[in-house]
């Protein structure tokens, strides 16, 4: 199962800021990755689980790059 959303990061005292390891958007019916630190290729696992390549998006690369 894949939950698709956004994590925000979130300041809980000045001392501990919390920040996402992965934030995927869903915005004009495409999936949107738009930060991934992990080293799961995202993009693949969901071509894997049907999604089709063009509903992808890889937002952190510039335009030129998607």
């Amino acid at each position: 199962m894949v939950t698709l959303g956004k994590l925000s990061t979130q300041q809980c005292s000045p001392s501990h800021v919390y920040r996402p390891i992965m934030h995927l958007d869903l915005k004009n019916e495409k999936i949107w990755i738009q930060q991934n630190t992990t080293e799961v290729d995202i993009a693949l696992e969901l071509i894997e689980m049907g999604v089709l390549k063009h509903d992808i998006v890889i937002g952190f690369n510039s335009p030129k790059m998607r």
